[in-house]
């Protein structure tokens, strides 16, 4: 193209066409070229800025010559023309998303494209902006599908454009992921052009929300699923954007399995009353927690013959909301529950035991995050025994509820018959002790490894063993062994093998239960040949405990230890005087014959036959050869390359029935109770968090994934939970003046802390008149991460709140440059003054000289805090918030902790919205909002259990960035313990105190007044709390900063005057409007 036509342009467009046309000359045939440039032309001189297009054109256009022709070019240019004249945002949209479907497409469809956006495009800008959306999806789209299934989304979505445009943006930025979700993507398309015919303004939920939950399920599910979702809708049994969450999410708590047999039902209800669907669903899993699958149609047809008769009577039943449905579910079910019969197997597990024991469901100990994570294993820890809170094992309930006393006795025979009572030097009754000489050896090898990792060490005797911790007789024990897990699964099963042979002879009634639980349970073992070798052996010790008698088939290559084995085990079946310290040097010997072989595959060995009579069998003998042969393998195991090839060993499946066993924690526990603080290693005193987080990373059974802890269960977590539940143990048993708290003892001192967590506090004595020094504890811990859903789910919720807020604080948002106009001086001419400056020349007005205008910098300068009450009474439902909440924590160090326990279990077994919930909905949309804003802020939680430990979690800090994992956190918030407000502020304060902002908030949101262990009681001990609280609000006003106190607790008003003053406060009527008053607090107080 000649020079001169692009003269009035930049020169980089003339450089960007000359680079160009070097390799586009070789695709043009004839006067192509001249076509080309004729439109290029036409393309730059369509507008002002148009020249930009066509630079932005020609850089695309060399890429494009790899798959479109001379003629396919031109072609591609006079649609290029034809948008720029519709719109040049579209026109550059086009062109910018040319390389990638036309690469897709194999140079296809640009006409189709071009006209599909020209189509969609009635002159707005929201119009605009959803056609460019299309085109920046479109390469995505056509991924996936033909150009007339993506015209057929496309068109479907721009009618939604006629409701809304934003929504139809919103369906377009998710309509990908939501057809991906199926094989045949025509049936997506169908299932997105039935919901928009029949409930438009459900779509942009169903399509949001559908991708989660259709992964869980297979293709032929997928379509079930979204064909019940469309039959409610269409039948008008259901219309809401929450509709899929209704219908998908309690197939969560279903196992898949079961699927099939739940949508034929859901199938045949959508016929005969699609309202109830919803509700059968909501209460399927429990349901099916009690009766069988196979067991549900007759529940079913029961509550199918009612609504036929009485409608209402019907959806009732189908919702378990009637006695009738309840009468029908417990006669076909035969599960047994905990609650029904607690009393009961109170009362026999003490008649077993000889003692009071107390028995829990296994959630209450999950719920401490001490070590355990599974509610539906039993199991103890020490002190009291733990069951699931329901059987549904079998068909009867007879034989679930021996299940219970089965499960329960076993337990009591491990705190009866000693499996805890382990000391490293009590010899055994059955053999010659190794561990005496093993542990001299490991002693030598760690000071030798203690001497090549200090070189400079000169002092020999620096150390007695490989780590200053405290080691209990059990650590002692499994540190001899080089696989950890291989001895402590080795030990399990012999000494669960001893206890059940204790019960069988002391409790002859139980022998039958016991017999054929075992029974049930060795039809479900594997075959020993089908397992590797080590775990093939473990495998086979396990069955021969559970009473395997049968004559069985081995490898050959192994005859020798598998008789070996079962002779050993032979020993435990065979004297009643065995004792744990039996059961350890047994386990020596088993580990060492397991250990000495490769852990090989076994499928292809020749077997051997090996009888299973103890009556037949030799009896087990030692000499001194063999003992010195084992001491020897025993103290060489490190160094063996035997296994530099071979498998890792994996644990046998667990024998559901004996439960969780954790010999070295609860003995651990055992040591810390018994502890008197003055001469024992295990006192609080002498075991640090450190010490005891280095014990608990060495234990193999250590579970680290309890559910309910509101942050995440590492060592350090349970460390910490397990010194609050000694402590509090040793509080209730405690003798020593039981009304007695801080406040009152002078025996009290100063705190200390190594924790770098950790921060000491002043606390206020008013009766004094001046301050505690260094009198509290605040830990503060990151809020561990939960579900990121419900962050987005709260963001739904309030949809129509958060949009209106978002206008709210659109009209706060800082504006960086003011414009001043009417200035003498300034940046540039202002033109309207100037016109009016001529006007009035023209009329003969004296003008005046203010014709300039400049920018002036203005810019919001805000740090807020939010500090949020998660104390055990956060527990309750909304609906009770209305109610007296003026609790006083007890004095007496008994009834604190269970008047604790009571608040958090209280959290547990509400299924309705708690005042935690709503604190957490405000959290979601505190972030938004301010997000938008711009200002700085930090969310914090608090808590407190007693003056050294104040719990400070931390959700989002004053200086973290928004990121996946704060909204992940508030899902995790959950209700702790008490309330002590006073450190928890004075931390908020010194976090505000680093910021450097010219206007600093605090907000304090709470659902009652401060009170915790030694802070609260009837008469000056509750004046005690609310003058510490408002002397560290009277600090954080010393430092600048403005605290406003929000609560949900009617009778605020009472402490609040005093606690607050000057300061602002507001008590709530209705703890709901909480969010929405919080940004209007917010708001106020920054404007």
């Amino acid at each position: 193209m000649k020079k001169h036509i692009f003269n009035k342009y930049p020169e980089n467009l003339q450089s960007e066409y000359n680079s160009s046309i070097t390799t586009l000359k070789n695709v043009f045939d004839g006067n192509e070229i001249e076509k080309w440039n004729q439109e290029i032309k036409n393309i730059t001189d369509s507008g002002v800025r148009s020249w930009e297009i066509t630079t932005d054109m020609l850089k695309i256009s060399v890429s494009l010559s790899q798959v479109l022709s001379g003629e396919a070019l031109i072609q591609w240019a006079k649609m290029i023309n034809k948008l720029i004249l519709l719109s040049p945002v579209l026109a550059s949209s086009y062109i910018s998303n040319s390389n990638n479907f036309l690469n897709i497409t194999k140079g296809r469809h640009i006409d189709s494209m071009a006209f599909l956006t020209e189509k969609i495009y009635d002159g707005s800008w929201k119009s605009g902006n959803f056609a460019s959306k299309v085109l920046d999806h479109s390469s995505k789209f056509l991924k996936v599908l033909t150009f007339s299934e993506f015209e057929q989304i496309i068109y479907l979505l721009n009618d939604i454009t006629k409701q809304s445009f934003d929504m139809a943006v919103e369906c377009l930025d998710n309509s990908y992921n939501f057809l991906t979700k199926f094989n045949s993507k025509l049936t997506g398309i169908e299932f997105l052009t039935n919901f928009k015919n029949n409930s438009s303004r459900d779509l942009k939920n169903i399509i949001e929300n559908s991708p989660k939950h259709l992964v869980k399920f297979n293709d032929a599910q997928r379509i079930q699923l979204m064909n019940l979702v469309l039959s409610i809708i269409r039948q008008g049994g259901h219309s809401s954007n929450t509709i899929m969450d209704d219908v998908a999410i309690p197939f969560n708590s279903i196992n898949n399995k079961n699927y099939d047999k739940i949508f034929e039902l859901c199938k045949d209800l959508s016929v005969k009353q699609p309202k109830v669907i919803t509700g059968f669903l909501s209460i399927v899993p429990d349901i099916l927690n009690k009766i069988d699958v196979n067991k549900i149609d007759e529940w079913y047809s029961e509550g199918i013959e009612l609504l036929s008769t009485n409608t209402d009577a019907g959806i009732a039943f189908f919702k378990l909301e009637s006695l009738t449905s309840e009468n029908s579910l417990n006669k076909i079910s035969s599960s047994v529950e905990y609650e029904s019969i607690k009393e009961l197997l109170q009362l026999y597990c003490s008649a077993l035991a000889g003692a009071d024991l107390e028995i829990l469901p296994s959630t209450d100990l999950v719920e401490k995050n001490i070590g355990w994570s599974s509610t539906m294993n039993p199991t103890t820890e020490g002190k009291s025994i733990f069951v699931p809170e329901m059987i549904n094992r079998f068909d009867d309930k007879l034989t679930n509820y021996k299940w219970f006393k089965v499960i329960s006795s076993h337990q009591v025979g491990r705190l009866e018959f000693g499996s805890f009572k382990f000391n490293f030097d009590t010899p055994s009754t059955l053999f010659e002790d190794m561990r005496s000489d093993l542990y001299k050896d490991f002693m030598k090898k760690s000071k030798l490894a203690e001497k090549i990792h200090f070189p400079l060490e000169e002092n020999d005797d620096k150390i007695d063993s490989p780590s200053d911790v405290t080691k209990t007789d059990f650590n002692k024990f499994f540190d001899l062994f080089e696989n950890r897990k291989l001895i402590s699964d080795v030990f399990a099963i012999v000494e669960d093998t001893r206890i059940e042979q204790n019960i069988k002879r002391k409790y002859t009634g139980l022998s039958l239960d016991f017999e054929n639980v075992k029974s049930q349970a060795l039809l479900t073992r594997p075959n020993v040949n089908t397992l590797n070798a080590q775990d093939a052996l473990v495998e086979f010790l396990v069955q021969i405990s559970l009473g395997k008698n049968d004559n069985t088939k081995v490898p050959k290559k192994y005859v020798d230890e598998y008789k070996k084995i079962f002779s050993l085990m032979k020993l435990i079946f065979d004297n009643t005087e065995a004792s744990v310290h039996d059961s350890c040097e047994i386990s020596i010997r088993v580990y060492k014959l397991i250990f000495a072989i490769q852990n090989e595959s076994m499928n292809d060995e020749e077997t051997e036959e090996l009888s299973l009579d103890q009556e037949k069998q030799e009896e087990y003998y030692e000499d001194d050869n063999l003992l010195q042969e084992i001491l020897q393998f025993m103290m060489n195991q490190d160094s063996m390359d035997i296994h530099s090839d071979s498998e890792d060993y994996e644990s046998p499946e667990q024998v559901d029935y004996r439960g969780d066993f954790k010999p070295e924690l609860v003995q651990l526990l055992e040591n810390m109770r018994s502890s008197d603080g003055d001469n024992t290693e295990f006192s609080q005193e002498n075991m640090s968090p450190e010490m005891l987080k280095e014990l608990l990373e060495q234990m193999e059974n250590l579970d680290m994934d309890a559910s309910e802890s509101p942050i995440d269960s590492s060592t350090d977590m349970i460390a910490e939970n397990i010194l609050k539940e000694i402590s509090s143990e040793l509080s209730e048993n405690s003798q020593h003046n039981p009304g007695e708290t801080d406040n009152d003892s002078e025996e009290f001192e100063e705190l200390q802390t190594d924790d770098p967590q950790s921060y000491v506090y002043d606390e206020w004595d008013f009766r004094s008149n001046d301050y505690k020094p260094r009198w509290c504890i605040v830990k503060e811990r990151t809020m561990g991460e939960g579900d990121r859903q419900f962050y987005d789910d709260t963001l739904l919720d309030y949809s129509v709140l958060v949009s209106h807020l978002r206008r709210q604080f659109e009209m706060i948002s800082p504006e960086m440059l003011k414009k001043v106009n009417r200035l003498e001086d300034g940046e540039e001419f202002d033109i309207d003054d100037v016109i009016e400056a001529f006007v009035d020349i023209k009329t003969g007005v004296s003008p005046s000289e203010k014709l300039y205008w400049r920018r002036n910098k203005i810019q919001r300068d805000v740090a807020c805090v939010f500090l949020l009450d998660v104390s055990a009474s956060t527990a309750e439902s909304i609906e009770d918030s209305s109610t007296n909440n003026d609790w006083d924590v007890p004095d007496d160090p008994v009834d604190y902790m269970k008047w604790v326990k009571s608040r958090r279990k209280s959290g547990i077994v509400r299924t309705y919205k708690r005042i935690i919930d709503v604190e957490k909905e405000a959290s979601v949309l505190i972030i938004d909002a301010l997000e938008n804003l711009g200002d700085q802020y930090g969310i914090y939680c608090f808590s407190g259990y007693g003056r050294e430990n104040v719990e400070f979690y931390t959700v989002k800090d004053l200086d973290e960035s928004l990121n996946d994992n704060i909204k992940s956190r508030i899902d995790k918030i959950s209700p702790l313990h008490a309330t002590r407000m006073g450190p928890a502020i004075r931390h908020a304060i010194s976090k505000l105190d680093k910021i450097q902002s010219r206007t600093k908030l605090l907000f304090l949101i709470s659902d009652g007044r401060p009170q915790d262990r030694g802070y609260s009681r009837e008469g000056v001990e509750k004046e005690y709390a609310v003058h510490d609280t408002k002397m560290a609000l009277t600090e954080a006003k010393n430092k600048d900063i403005n605290a406003f106190c929000l609560t949900v607790d009617k009778n605020g008003h009472d402490y609040l005057k005093t606690m607050t003053q000057d300061m602002g406060y507001e008590v709530l009527d209705d703890v709901k409007d909480l969010p929405e008053r919080l940004l209007d607090l917010y708001r106020n107080l920054t404007m």
